[in-house]
C-alpha cells in the first residue's frame, strides 16, 4: 500500500515483535501495540513500552477505530497478510521497511514531550558538539522507547544508563553496546531498598511507594518488589570520573527524585543541562533551582541549564 498520514488511523500496531522490530524500530513513529502470536493471556504485559497483545485480539481493537497493522518481516510480509486477512478484520497492512523509508531517524525524538530534541537543540545552540558529549540517565529502563538519551547515541554520544529494573538489562547492554549499564538505583546513600514493578507497564515501575499505589488505584497490575542496590549519583560519577561540563544529565525516577537530587553534591560538578521528570511540584523548589535557570518545562518535566547558557541563548 502507499504509505498514508499515520495521524489518519486510530490505531497502529506492529506485528512481530521479535529481532527484526528490535533491530530496526526505534520509535520512529507513535505505536498503540505490539502483535505477537507467542503472546499468551496469562503472560501479557508490557515489551519496550508499548503493550503486548494477542491476534485474537484484533478484532475487538479494529473494529473500534481505523487501523494499520506494521509488518516487521519482510521475508514473512505475504504470508502475515494472509494471516490477518483470515481472521478476519478491517485494516490497512504496511512493511515496517516501507514506513521506515518515510520516518528516517534524523531529528527524530525518542522522549516524551521531544525532551531529547530541546535538550539537543540547545546545546547545539550553544556550541556543543553532541559527538563530543556524554550522558548520564537515571531511569533509563529501555535504550529507545522513550529514551532520553537514545538522539544522542545515534550522534555518536556515549555515556551511563542507569536502570534498577533487572529485566531491562539484557536489551540495554544488547542495544547500547557503548554504553555502561548499570544495574542499580539512585539515592541519598549506598544502601537497598523495595523497587516495586508493574505488569502491564513497565514505565510505572518505582521505588516510591506513594506513586505505586497511585498507579494501582488507576487500575494498573503490581507485578513484584525486589531489593534493589542504591549508590549516590556522586558515587557514580567518581568511579567513571565523569566529565560533567561536557554531559547531559536526565532524571526520570518516577517519584523518586527528591531522593536523587538530595544525594547528590550538584555544586562539585559542571554539567551544562539537566532534565527532570517528576511527580511532586516540590521537585521544583529543590535547592538545585537557586544554581540553575529553568529554560523549558512541558507536562510534569523541566529542563535546567547553567546560567551562562541561558544568558548566551536570550541575551
Amino acid at each position: 500500500m502507499k504509505v498514508k498520514n499515520l495521524n489518519t488511523y486510530d490505531y497502529i500496531m506492529i506485528w512481530g515483535a521479535g529481532q527484526q522490530f528490535q533491530s530496526r524500530f526505534r520509535n520512529q513513529f507513535k505505536v498503540d501495540y505490539l502483535i505477537d502470536k507467542k503472546c499468551e493471556k496469562k503472560d501479557k504485559e508490557t515489551m519496550v513500552g508499548i503493550p503486548l497483545i494477542a491476534p485474537t485480539e484484533l478484532q475487538k481493537i479494529c473494529n473500534n477505530g481505523k487501523s494499520l497493522i506494521v509488518v516487521s518481516s519482510d521475508k514473512y510480509y505475504e504470508e502475515i497478510c494472509e494471516e490477518i486477512r483470515e481472521i478476519p478484520i478491517e485494516c490497512e497492512i504496511v512493511k515496517l521497511t516501507d514506513l521506515l523509508a518515510v520516518y528516517g531517524t534524523d531529528n527524530k525524538s525518542f522522549c516524551l514531550w521531544g525532551i531529547d530534541a530541546l535538550v539537543k537543540d540547545i546545546l547545539q545552540r550553544c556550541d556543543y558538539q553532541i559527538t563530543d558529549m556524554s550522558y548520564i540517565e537515571v531511569g533509563a529502563n529501555h535504550p529507545i522507547h522513550g529514551s532520553a538519551t537514545e538522539a544522542f547515541y545515534l550522534l555518536g554520544a556515549r555515556g551511563i544508563l542507569i536502570e534498577p529494573n533487572p529485566d531491562c538489562m539484557p536489551v540495554l547492554e544488547e542495544l547500547r553496546p557503548g554504553d555502561v549499564c548499570l544495574n542499580c538505583g539512585i539515592g541519598k546513600e549506598n544502601a537497598s531498598m523495595k523497587f516495586y514493578r508493574f505488569a502491564d507497564n513497565s514505565y510505572r515501575n518505582s521505588f516510591d511507594i506513594v506513586e505505586v499505589k497511585k498507579n494501582v488505584a488507576r487500575g494498573y497490575k503490581l507485578l513484584d518488589e525486589i531489593e534493589i542496590p542504591i549508590v549516590s549519583l556522586d558515587n557514580v560519577i567518581e568511579k567513571y570520573k565523569v566529565d560533567t561540563a561536557q554531559t547531559y544529565l536526565s532524571i526520570q525516577v518516577m517519584g523518586s527524585e527528591l531522593e536523587v537530587l538530595d544525594g547528590f553534591a550538584y555544586q562539585n560538578y559542571e554539567f551544562p543541562i539537566i532534565s527532570i521528570a517528576y511527580y511532586d511540584d516540590k521537585v521544583l523548589k529543590h535547592r538545585i533551582f537557586k544554581d540553575y535557570r529553568e529554560i523549558a518545562r512541558v507536562p510534569k518535566h523541566v529542563i535546567l541549564v547553567k546560567p551562562e547558557i541561558y544568558n548566551a541563548i536570550y541575551n
